[in-house]
């Protein structure tokens, strides 16, 4: 029983998203483009809500919301919201049409996300993570030699 709810959850979802898709400048992807080439042209991210792409939206300083399903995604969406770089939530199957177009209008016309979401993208990209990392393998590789 559950399996049918939930499959009809996404049916629903799915439907609102085309029909979102129809609109003047929302865009349905259908073919895999790594986020690195896509995010910076985005004026936001609606996602799942994963590890990855929320660092990957981060990264990029834009705004996000999350449709989280299992695992850490609700604690992902957690962080969205307790830094404010995006609106609460979409509940998948529950949010009605209007939510999800309210939700998706603040996302991209909230002044506050955007702040604080371009704040977070410029000190994640100042980190240097690639560098530090390979400059700390490289340490560990010489320590052992």
């Amino acid at each position: 029983m559950k399996t049918k709810r939930t499959r009809s959850s996404f049916r629903s979802m799915s439907s609102k998203i085309h029909t979102l898709a129809n609109e003047k400048d929302v865009f349905l992807l259908t073919h895999t483009i790594p986020h690195s080439l896509r995010f910076p042209h985005c004026d936001a991210v609606m996602h799942h809500g994963g590890a990855g792409t929320t660092h990957s939206v981060a990264r990029t300083g834009k705004p996000q919301v999350i449709m989280p399903l299992i695992i850490d995604q609700p604690y992902w969406t957690y962080r969205v919201q307790q830094l404010k770089i995006g609106p609460e939530r979409i509940k998948i199957g529950k949010d009605s049409d209007r939510e999800l177009k309210e939700k998706i209008y603040d996302l991209v016309a909230n002044p506050v996300y955007k702040k604080n979401a371009g704040e977070l993208g410029e000190k994640i990209r100042s980190e240097q993570s690639t560098d530090n990392f390979c400059d700390f393998t490289e340490s560990i590789v010489s320590e052992n030699q």
